[in-house]
């Protein structure tokens, strides 16, 4: 029983000396420096939609179907709670935040639904990469319209990842891709059409920057929950529609498909883009956005290990690019504001 208790003692002891550390302390109480914690947490998550998606798609389910399922469950998760603890908030938005909060959820069905169909055309590396280019176009349209003035590292980083970026995208046409990658990727993409996937992921990409942008706006005014909760209940009806559209029933598929596109829904739509949307009320779009390069690189990696995705030498270079870009980026907006 002593040894117990001194166990216990230790433990505590450490957790303790944890949560009396300077890190610690600065992620309770500084907002700005625990939405990068967030945002890490958020990459984590993130990197799972790709996958999920793939796999629903593999099993049947068309992307239409795939990116309803990924977004009605958070709806329906959040319903109950934000009813009652937010209602009040919600009766009380102006009309202007609504039609910010209308066009962001359609913004966000139109990124899912061109970031779903590029997964069908092209290699997750290269549909998350080339969605992923986001940042050049939050930026731009933070200059256009938001007036905003950017350091000089974080346009270097910028276009550092888009370099990047182009060279994991270029790869299969420059370098020679072996027989069994070859084989492997036909297996996994019997629609391959590189140059339709990147053409959907560029889509995906001008959406979801706008996205941010507006989140941006509207989150110092609304909270994150009601904020994620109508941004989807929008997202759902927009995708149903796209799914009538299109023709593609949301049902009867098999199980296994629903549990992915379900995982996808409860960990990358519920919490990775609700730890993004917290974290672009606290730190620019840019940032966030820029940061989100780097679930490419995971993404890669885990379809090396789930598809048989092997990435050739010249995207192993470009995902380093991005790496690089990113850390630039990051450390030039931690930068003095008189440091340009």
């Amino acid at each position: 029983m002593l040894c117990v208790y001194s166990h216990l003692k230790v433990n505590f002891s450490v957790i303790q000396h944890i949560t009396n550390t300077a890190t610690f302390k600065a992620i309770q109480t500084d907002p700005k420096v625990r939405s990068y914690w967030v945002v890490g947490i958020a990459l984590v998550f993130a990197t799972i939609a790709p996958i999920g998606m793939r796999a629903a798609q593999q099993l049947g389910m068309p992307f239409q179907a795939v990116v309803f399922w990924r977004l009605f469950p958070a709806f329906l998760i959040l319903t109950p709670f934000v009813l009652r603890r937010y209602r009040h908030q919600i009766n009380h938005i102006s009309r202007r935040d609504m039609i910010f909060i209308t066009v962001a959820g359609i913004l966000l069905a139109v990124h899912f639904n061109f970031l779903a169909a590029s997964l069908a055309y092209t290699s997750i590396l290269v549909s998350q990469v080339v969605t992923n280019t986001g940042p050049i176009w939050v930026a731009i349209l933070e200059m256009t319209f938001l007036k905003e003035k950017l350091g000089k590292w974080v346009i270097i980083g910028i276009f550092v990842a888009f370099a990047g970026g182009i060279t994991i995208a270029l790869a299969p046409s420059i370098e020679s891709v072996p027989t069994d990658a070859v084989v492997a990727r036909a297996d996994t993409l019997p629609e391959a059409n590189p140059l339709l996937g990147g053409l959907l992921g560029l889509g995906a990409a001008i959406g979801g920057a706008v996205y941010l942008l507006i989140g941006r706006r509207v989150r110092s005014r609304v909270s994150l929950l009601p904020y994620i909760w109508m941004v989807n209940g929008i997202a759902s009806v927009t995708g149903l529609l796209v799914a009538f559209i299109s023709q593609e029933p949301i049902f009867g598929y098999v199980p296994e498909a629903f549990l992915w596109a379900w995982a996808v829904a409860m960990f990358v739509t519920l919490l990775g883009h609700g730890a993004f949307n917290y974290a672009v009320g606290y730190l620019p779009a840019t940032i966030v956005s820029i940061a989100s390069q780097i679930i490419s690189v995971l993404a890669g990696i885990v379809a090396f290990v789930f598809f048989s995705e092997t990435p050739l030498i010249l995207e192993i270079i470009g995902s380093m690019v991005i790496i690089g870009g990113v850390v630039l980026s990051i450390l030039g907006q931690r930068q003095p504001n008189g440091v340009k």
